[in-house]
């Protein structure tokens, strides 16, 4: 029982450190706002999450575009990683 609970807490340390943390617009670097207002112009219903992925922090847009829902990643520096 002892070691099923020390197991149990070690996993939920891990998962809960990788998760994802919703931030402000106002929170994301000004390069990745400006990279996505350019790539997405007509996006509406904009929300941001910050991730980490390979060390690297990243910016994660979650929108609507076209009328469908769209995510896209940026790094701080603005550069596209990729879209979902």
């Amino acid at each position: 029982m002892k070691k099923f609970f020390i197991a149990s807490t070690i996993l939920g340390l891990m998962f809960s450190s990788c998760g994802d943390k919703k931030i402000s617009a106002s929170d994301v670097p000004p390069a990745a706002v400006s990279a996505f207002n350019a790539k997405y112009p007509a996006a509406t219903d904009v929300n941001w999450i910050t991730e980490s992925k390979n060390g690297k922090t990243l910016y994660e847009a979650q929108f609507k575009f076209n009328n469908e829902k769209t995510e896209a990643e940026f790094d701080s520096a603005g550069n596209f990683v990729q879209e979902n």
